[in-house]
């Protein structure tokens, strides 16, 4: 009797919030597996066969310190994204190249922030804008690399301000200006309709908005008409419930228009997708608008840590992938919430994962290459991750919730539907579990050294396995790249008759 079919429209519905949750995705955790292959960049080919999330590739060999900020843009033809590490160094990085260039071995950028924008008034010079502790720099990209005293490409000081709040520096481009905070101030550069530019310096002494002392700025968005500006009271990494608003304001009122409050332990991130602005909590992603907020996702294990904040790493650590959904990193793996590709539903998973030893995730990047994904942690390591790539990653598993069966059954075997027919090096196993109490079964194992290059594969538990009520399938992916169509499960109703 068959009991179960999983196929791709099961799998394309992503990570539950629980075990036993029956109103969410298929999986219970599914850490560096995807049965998205196309993600929106091509016509889709793979997308709905369950596999190995793809392998990081290591652009690192030149990087120097953590990259804590980037921003991309086109020169005379070439797409850039510029990195700043928290030592000063200075990097660029092009499309299909290996490791990425630092421009400022020789002499770093002193006491780097976490904030970059890529900016010119209307008329004006377009420059990137880099912040320092105390001032703004600027340069004009053209390659040269950063010296030891200004010249005409790099000047680390066009702006200046008091800086009451080490590292943490959002910056946002909206409405034709760049805006930004420190502590409790939001200050900005604004076009002044001339070709040039005024400043009004995040600080006591020309702000453009004044917070309460106890609110600092970690982070600004917008909603298409208005400044969306977060604010926490816990930058001190405390664990525990904070007072975190969300601020609307309208660019020109002396006062913030509207205001939101977020319980959580801190807010790290803002992102907008549409004329929706999305909130990063410690321990949720909130959906906010000038009409209201909402929880939408809660992951109470938490997305970081308050030093990672601290450090200036919190607003790198999120960005907008293909206009259409969430990317965002934890500690060990890169995650995704919503629609990344037209066919695909909105759904929540943990994509790639990170390699061991590496350190966390300082920065994260979707804006350079079409369907490629830049990671940088505090190794310092930068990564690049390909959601179709050939090679994929070995040894992740995914495994369901649990099912309920509605009876106790004896299963007597698993099928296996491949998507293509296994090749020379692929190889996966299926382990069945009753609770999370009980050890998995016995792993049963499906590879082309034992099966040969099939579609389908038929795997036999050892000796009588008994599910009582429920079931939940674990799918280990132990090499090469398997890609999983359909997994059904058959068995015979156990008498409870005594």
């Amino acid at each position: 009797m068959k009991l179960l079919s999983l196929s791709s429209k099961q799998f394309l519905t992503g990570i539950a919030p629980s075990a036993h949750s029956e109103t969410g995705g298929l999986f219970f955790s599914a850490d560096g597996v995807t049965p998205l292959y196309d993600a929106g960049g091509t016509a889709s080919v793979e997308n709905g066969l369950l596999q190995a999330g793809p392998s990081s590739v290591n652009l690192s060999g030149y990087i120097a310190d953590s990259i804590i900020c980037g921003a991309s843009h086109i020169v005379s033809g070439t797409a850039y994204m510029w990195m700043m590490g928290n030592s000063g160094h200075f990097y660029y990085q092009t499309v299909g190249a290996s490791d990425a260039i630092d421009r400022a071995s020789a002499n770093p950028i002193s006491n780097p922030r976490n904030g970059m924008a890529i900016w010119g008034p209307a008329g004006g010079t377009l420059r990137l804008y880099y912040w320092r502790s105390n001032s703004i720099g600027t340069y004009d990209m053209t390659g040269n690399d950063h010296p030891a005293s200004a010249d005409s490409h790099w000047n680390d000081s066009v702006y200046t301000y008091t800086e009451y709040t080490s590292n943490i520096r959002p910056v946002h481009q909206f409405n034709g200006n760049v805006y930004y905070g420190n502590d409790c101030y939001l200050g900005g550069i604004l076009d002044n309709g001339m070709g040039s530019a005024d400043h009004n310096a995040a600080d006591s002494a020309s702000y453009l908005l004044h917070f309460p002392q106890r609110l600092k700025v970690s982070a600004i968005s917008d909603d298409g008409t208005y400044l969306v500006i977060a604010t926490t009271t816990n930058i001190a990494g405390n664990n525990t419930f904070a007072e975190n608003k969300i601020i609307f304001w309208d660019l020109y009122s002396s006062q913030w228009t509207r205001e939101w409050d977020i319980r959580d332990p801190f807010i790290y991130g803002l992102q907008k997708i549409g004329n929706v602005t999305y909130v990063f909590g410690q321990y949720g992603i909130y959906e906010v608008s000038f009409g209201g907020v909402r929880k939408i996702f809660s992951r109470f294990i938490g997305f970081g840590t308050m030093s990672d904040v601290g450090s200036g790493y919190g607003t790198s650590r999120a960005c907008v992938y293909n206009g259409s959904a969430l990317l965002f990193a934890t500690d060990t793996t890169i995650d995704s919430f919503g629609r990344l590709s037209p066919d695909t539903p909105a759904a929540y998973f943990k994509h790639f994962k990170i390699p061991t030893l590496v350190g966390t995730p300082t920065f994260i990047s979707s804006d350079l290459d079409v369907g490629r994904v830049y990671v940088a942690t505090d190794g310092p390591k930068l990564y690049a991750y390909d959601f179709n790539a050939t090679t994929r990653s070995t040894s992740v598993s995914a495994q369901t919730v649990y099912i309920p069966l509605g009876d106790k059954y004896r299963i007597t075997r698993v099928d296996v539907v491949f998507g293509e027919p296994l090749a020379t090096g692929d190889a996966m196993s299926i382990q069945l579990k009753v609770d999370e109490d009980t050890a998995a079964s016995t792993a049963m194992v499906g590879s082309y050294a034992i099966h040969g290059g099939v579609r389908r594969v038929q795997l036999n538990p050892n000796g009588a396995y008994i599910a009582d009520e429920q079931l939940s399938i674990v799918v280990n992916f132990t090499s090469g790249a398997v890609k999983i169509k359909r997994i059904e499960v058959y068995g015979d109703r156990v008498s409870t008759e005594q």
